[in-house]
Parts: structure tokens; sequence; C-alpha cells
């Protein structure tokens, strides 16, 4: 559910300062963290903005945790998302969720991810180039 803005329930408990305790209800109760609003921000862009680390770092938690638990159905829809926290996200030990997956067992997150970040880096070349000025 969404209100005007497209924000969900996390949007507003962010905005609202709702206790660690909600946020990990939502966040484990599926909330959907690659869900952007109208302007194409997630959760986590609004949390940066409005100066809440400790928001980005309970969803960047998130992120590792769905990996180190090979959770592939909300993995692969945080891609369909473009959720680019998934490749950025790290554990307390500074390593990134790739990292994480490229050291695990599974060979379908290792490929996913994988996959994943050439995708991003093939986009990021692509936009390079059609941004450069005349």
């Amino acid at each position: 559910m969404r209100d005007g803005n497209g924000r969900t329930i996390l949007f507003e408990a962010i905005s609202q300062n709702s206790s660690e305790v909600v946020i990990n209800f939502l966040l484990s109760h599926g909330m959907r963290i690659g869900m952007r609003d109208k302007h194409g921000f997630t959760a986590y862009d609004l949390a940066k903005k409005e100066n809440k680390g400790h928001y980005c770092k309970m969803l960047d938690n998130h992120v590792i945790n769905l990996v180190r638990d090979c959770d592939m159905t909300r993995i692969e829809d945080l891609i369909l998302l473009g959720y680019d926290r998934l490749l950025k996200a790290k554990d307390k030990d500074g390593i990134t969720a790739l990292g994480i997956a490229r050291n695990g067992e599974s060979l379908q997150l290792k490929e996913t991810l994988n996959k994943f970040y050439d995708i991003q880096v093939r986009s990021r070349i692509c936009f390079c180039i059609i941004s450069i000025p005349k």
C-alpha cells in the first residue's frame, strides 16, 4: 500500500522516527525496501537525505541478511526494482553483499549477483557515454 506520493509505510516509519522494533517488524514481514516513491527515491534514500544513518544501517543489514540467508525471492525482487544498495551494502567487517555471495556456497546466488553487478557496471558506462557533452 502506498500514499499519494508513492511512499510505503516504511517511508512513513522512517519519517516519523519510528523505533528499531517497528522497522525490524516491517522488514521481517516482507516490506519491499526497493520500492520507490514518485520521485524515484527508496526508503534508504529518504533516510540518507534526512540524516538518519541508523535507518540506513538497518536497511543495509537487512540486505546482508537476505544474502546470508540466500533468500532468492527477495533478492530477485530487489534486482527487479533496481535496488542499487544490494551491491553497496556492507556487513560489520566491510564485506559487501556481492563479496558474501562470492564466498558462499550458493552458485545461484553468486551468478545472480554477478549478473546484476555486470548490468549495473554496463548501465553506468552507457549513461556516462550518453551524458558526455558534445
